[in-house]
């Protein structure tokens, strides 16, 4: 009889099944509807297996004498009886798949990891009891005594393939290793207190290498395979070896990083057939040396006086240097197309800045700019992949911050204009405010190398092609408008060249009509905007402008989707003005701007299609973002308040579209960046009137979504809110440990640890978890103050706990492995 549905054993694996529907080998929850379908397709392949064992047996090969026509079988009707779902245990919940859910494996891993940071914590507070009291052979015998029983341990749970365990004590015994060095510094054991502390330094790093390289290499002789602790033990000591050795010190200016980037690179290499995650960990050390080297040219170029002492003392030669390096790594065909690239571009920008520093921000330099802008043009048209990709980003990126000036240059000349003067007073011979450096006319040759370099990129793409011949004149004319109002001409002078940019603008939206024809509308728009302001001087006419434009521009968006960002700009703008006209304060002004890019963000998503203008208008929101941050950048809490709101709006769009996931990073970004501003503010301030509230949101979004689609991972949906509940509380709790905000935040952290594990979610039992161990740890210094008055206390009470950690993470990991060692038996029988 087959047996395909046997409610015992995993249909993955062929594992052993847990009572509560785990299967205890690779975790997999047999659990909620798609196991309930699983089980129902396996009871019909049996009794499909059945039915074909009922068949007769016809012959292969029919007598030639007699001819057989061949019978056409009937349809076989489906007898297969309505199973009932599989069986599970009372009170299981349907959970989500493993990926987010907690799997068996987990749990020896946090406790061995518990357990081992329980005993490092043990044998410090030990030293620190008996420092005084021991003699000091005996306190080196105990050191190295304990050391090499710990890694005997380890050595010989690799050898019975306990990978967990021997993982966790091989992690330790580095740990220790590098206490015992410490120890025997301090002391004084074996001359090591004449050495100077870099030496030491280099010593410890000599030793993990040694260490890590040795049993990394031996582990994979070994039933384990791997060790990843061994790994990390190697990465840590070359990176420690780096930090001391490697990177520059006062005086040295970066011949020390010139010479350790090939080392290490060479290293990463050498260990790529072996260790290859070690490799390139190692080649990433490298990575950030470059990098140290690369700032130090570029710190050289901004403290530099003249650009001729810049280059005559060759005070450059790091950063060509930097470039030189990179370029070699861009010519290495057989490196990943995105490597390259990354590579090319690092090349081009240290070219780049040798030519423009040090940045003195006069006309000379937005010329050289202009050059430089010019010379990538080049580079995209006439070179291939990667450095025509990169030059393309890189002079993409200036060409957009000389677009973004042309669009707002005149309104901040127009604004400063309105200021300065009272309104409906001001004759038309006044003159407009004057820019000196650099000259407002040197935008206009910026622009024309930016319009070079994006011919250059748009070649061979046609339609991109039709839309410059319409938006290029246009940026041009706005550029010289801009040159006009900041060469200090009369008000009539000003006024006149916006309104021929209005011309421009409207001429060329009628004769290349698409999605050109919106661009050009708006800038013309821009520019017919300002002219009115100014030659009124009129907040209140500003407004109502701004007002009748958004108006304008959101009917726009009903034939072209592609006017929303507009619409957000001009929105922002309209609700300032009016502020303005109102008399309100900064703040106000900020919270007004906050309310509007959080509305458009978040809307954006409901009304606008998938494609380039939601991303465009998400985009635009963000402007309004950064513009709300910078009105209140005065005061500290605002701006931390502010952060959360926007990361809050950010994370909630994550939590509900399954389109914008991927912005559940910056909202946590964001969020953090909140956090580290509210560090700085006195604790009296109740961070929580604004956190908890927006938590409570995400968290509520999240725990629907999840119940609705409990295949949705939890830190996608729960992360944010958690962290924001917990982690702003839990660290202006630190400094006061026991205070009721501390007792809160840890009632909250174990409701966390119990909802996670009841739902077997992830998310809230890790966070919980490590809020919880923060708590713990923070508890733990009062203890090391008071340790020596009670030398039996702390330390026997976390070498206890840690003991038995360890030992519950050994003794599971090896059930576990007992159990899939059996079910394999038991497979190969069948």
């Amino acid at each position: 009889m087959s047996r395909l549905s046997d409610p015992a054993v995993c249909p993955d694996c062929r594992g052993q099944v847990s009572p509560d529907a785990v299967c205890t080998a690779c975790g997999l929850a047999l659990t909620g509807p798609l196991a309930t379908r699983l089980w129902r397709a396996m009871l019909t392949a049996d009794d499909l297996v059945e039915q074909l064992r009922r068949q007769p047996v016809t012959s292969a090969v029919p007598q030639a004498s007699t001819p057989v026509s061949t019978p056409v079988p009937a349809p076989v009707a489906d007898t297969s009886p309505n199973f009932p779902p599989m069986p599970q245990s009372a009170g299981a919940q349907p959970a989500p798949p493993a990926r987010s859910g907690l799997s068996g494996r987990a749990v020896p891993v946090i406790l061995l990891g518990l357990g081992g940071l329980f005993v490092f914590v043990a044998v410090s507070l030990f030293l620190a009891v008996t420092w005084e009291v021991l003699p000091l052979a005996v306190k080196a015998a105990l050191m190295l005594g304990f050391t090499a029983a710990v890694g005997g341990t380890a050595a010989q749970l690799a050898r019975k393939g306990l990978r967990g365990s021997a993982e966790a004590l091989w992690a330790l015994v580095a740990a220790l290793l590098m206490l015992d060095l410490s120890a025997a510094y301090t002391s004084g054991l074996f001359g090591l207190d004449h050495l100077s502390t870099r030496s030491v330094l280099t010593l410890a790093g000599g030793l993990l290498v040694v260490l890590g390289g040795g049993v990394a290499l031996w582990a994979q002789g070994t039933r384990i395979g791997r060790c990843v602790a061994a790994e990390c033990t190697l990465v840590a000591g070359v990176l420690l070896l780096t930090a001391v050795q490697g990177w520059s010190t006062t005086g040295v200016d970066g011949l020390r990083e010139a010479i350790a980037v090939p080392v290490l690179v060479g290293l990463g290499v050498v260990l790529r057939h072996r260790l290859r995650d070690a490799s390139y960990a190692v080649t990433g050390i490298g990575v950030v040396t470059w990098v140290l080297l690369a700032a130090n040219g570029v710190s050289r170029g901004i403290e530099a006086e003249t650009r001729a002492a810049f280059w005559t003392g060759f005070d450059g030669w790091p950063l060509l240097v930097a470039a030189g390096y990179a370029a070699l790594v861009a010519s290495v065909r057989t490196l990943a197309p995105e490597v390259r690239a990354i590579a090319a571009g690092s090349t081009l920008l240290g070219l780049s800045l040798l030519v423009l520093l040090p940045g003195e921000w006069t006309t000379r330099e937005v010329l050289l700019l202009a050059a430089v802008v010019l010379a990538l043009a080049a580079v995209t048209r006439f070179t291939s992949v990667p450095w025509a990709t990169a030059a393309s980003v890189l002079g993409g990126t200036v060409a957009a911050g000389a677009a973004a000036a042309t669009v707002l240059i005149p309104a901040g000349l127009a604004l400063d204009f309105v200021d300065r003067h009272e309104a409906w007073s001001t004759g038309p011979d006044a003159l407009f405010p004057t820019v000196d450096d650099p000259s407002a006319w040197t935008l206009a040759a910026l622009v024309l190398a930016s319009l070079a370099l994006v011919a250059a990129v748009v070649r061979r793409d046609v339609e991109q092609r039709r839309m410059l011949p319409a938006v290029g004149p246009v940026m041009l004319a706005l550029a010289a408008a801009v040159g006009v109002a900041g060469a200090g001409q009369p008000l009539w002078v000003v006024v006149a060249a916006l309104g021929a940019v209005t011309v421009v603008g409207v001429v060329a939206a009628l004769v290349q009509p698409g999605h050109s024809q919106v661009v050009c509308l708006m800038l013309g728009a821009e520019a017919l905007a300002l002219s009115l302001a100014v030659a009124s001087r009129s907040d209140l006419v500003l407004a109502v402008l701004a007002s009748l434009l958004a108006v304008l521009a959101v009917a726009a968006t009903a034939l072209r989707r592609e006017a929303t960002p507009t619409v957000v700009l001009l929105v922002a703008l309209a609700v300032d003005a009016w502020a303005h006209v109102a008399d309100a304060d900064i703040l106000t002004r900020s919270d007004l701007q906050t309310a509007v890019a959080c509305l458009f963000l978040l809307a954006a998503s409901y009304v606008i299609p998938v494609g380039v203008p939601r991303t465009l208008t998400e985009s635009a929101a963000g402007m309004v973002a950064v513009v709300a941050l910078a009105l209140a950048a005065d005061d500290a809490a605002h701006v931390a308040a502010t952060l959360t709101v926007v990361g809050t709006a950010v994370a909630l769009l994550a939590v509900l579209r399954h389109d914008r996931v991927h912005l559940g990073w910056l909202g946590s970004v964001v969020l953090t960046a909140g956090t580290l501003v509210r560090l700085d503010l006195p604790t009296s301030i109740g961070a929580e009137v604004y956190t908890l509230p927006a938590a409570a949101l995400l968290i509520a979004s999240g725990v629907h979504r999840l119940l609705r689609e409990p295949g949705t991972g939890t830190w996608t949906v729960l992360g944010s809110g958690l962290t924001l509940a917990l982690v702003p509380s839990l660290l202006i709790s630190l400094p006061e440990p026991t205070s009721l905000r501390a007792l809160l935040v840890g009632t909250g952290a174990a409701v966390a640890l119990v909802v996670g594990m009841q739902r077997r979610w992830q998310a809230p039992f890790l966070v919980g978890a490590a809020v919880l161990g923060v708590l713990a740890l923070r508890f733990l210094l009062p203890l090391a103050q008071d340790v020596l008055a009670n030398p039996l206390g702390a330390w026997m009470l976390f070498g206890s706990a840690g003991a038995a950690c360890l030992a519950a993470g050994i003794l599971w990991e090896q059930s576990l492995r007992n159990l899939r060692v059996a079910s394999r038996y038991v497979v190969a029988l069948r």
